[in-house]
């Protein structure tokens, strides 16, 4: 499995590519954290996973309701990310919108991009996960351009993702993970 970035195109749109071209954590703290993107055709759209593993001694962390990574959409707005699972984690932002991971995700491209079919609410709620040495935890996500955001279909430019979490306790030893990802 590839880590980090690997340069290969997946579409996110009929004519559109989507690549991950960095990831990072602001610190380090014996811990690595991996980005892989997989699928995105005109079939299917593109999904990204995310991986941390405990390079250290063994220690408590502390997530979002996805762990090892939280975040549905990317800080300027135009992209979302619906997680894998059973809907804990997203919930509608409109009250007759989408309600499980599944509902966010159309069965084909939109105006000739993946779109969202709403706008997902992430839940806060977080998880303690205790962590051995060289273990790994992962998420996956379905990446798909906004439904709400007035942008180009899709968005050409850089769009970061981020989250935290932190190693201990809860409030103490936070860390940040991004991702970029390309679109065009």
């Amino acid at each position: 499995m590839p880590s980090q970035t690997d340069n290969r195109k997946y579409m996110i749109g009929m004519d559109t590519g989507l690549e991950l071209t960095d990831v990072s954590s602001h610190k380090e703290a014996d811990v690595r954290f991996e980005a892989e993107l997989c699928h995105g055709t005109i079939e299917t759209p593109p999904e990204i996973e995310f991986r941390l593993t405990n390079t250290g001694f063994p220690r408590q962390f502390f997530f979002g309701a996805k762990p090892p990574f939280t975040a549905v959409l990317s800080e300027e707005g135009t992209l979302t990310l619906i997680p894998e699972g059973d809907g804990t984690y997203v919930g509608p932002v409109d009250p007759d919108g989408p309600e499980r991971p599944a509902e966010f995700i159309p069965d084909s491209p939109n105006e000739g991009c993946w779109r969202a079919l709403g706008t997902p609410l992430k839940v806060s709620i977080g998880k303690a996960i205790p962590l051995d040495r060289d273990e790994t935890i992962s998420v996956r996500y379905t990446v798909l351009v906004s439904a709400d955001h007035d942008v180009a279909c899709p968005p050409n430019g850089s769009h970061q993702v981020t989250s935290r979490f932190s190693i201990g306790t809860v409030q103490e030893n936070v860390h940040e993970a991004t991702a970029t990802l390309h679109v065009g």
